[in-house]
């Protein structure tokens, strides 16, 4: 499954890295991680890197999040993504959702189906 990894890291640990060899670090955990990309940007004054790639199972996220924790004691959201077809693909799955079967009108609504309920706030 493809995720969209978000890294971000504060001022300092990035200020330390920068002096201290110009980012190896960095490099070394990129080249680690086999990504399918990987981009850097500023976001709230932080140094912070998105990373594209896939994971197997969730039990590999330690493997990609712990060297950005112990080296540059960064923050991580792992977000799962789609590539345009993978909308695609799941269209079987949810067009039962999308077109429920359509009850007569006057029928009773079974006791374990959902009712819409609207609130009508009287101003």
């Amino acid at each position: 499954m493809r995720f969209l990894v978000k890294v971000s890291f504060p001022v300092e640990a990035g200020n330390a890295a920068a002096k201290k060899d110009g980012f190896k670090v960095i490099r070394t955990i990129l080249e680690q991680q086999k990504l399918e990309a990987a981009y850097f940007i500023a976001e709230g004054g932080r140094r912070t890197g998105i990373l594209i790639l896939n994971m197997n199972d969730a039990s590999e996220l330690p493997r990609i999040a712990e060297p950005w924790f112990l080296a540059l004691n960064a923050s991580i959201e792992a977000t799962p993504a789609m590539i345009p077809e993978d909308p695609q693909r799941a269209a079987p799955a949810i067009a039962p959702i999308l077109s429920p079967p359509r009850r007569k009108p006057g029928s009773i609504v079974a006791p374990h189906e959902p009712v819409a309920v609207v609130n009508h706030a009287i101003a």
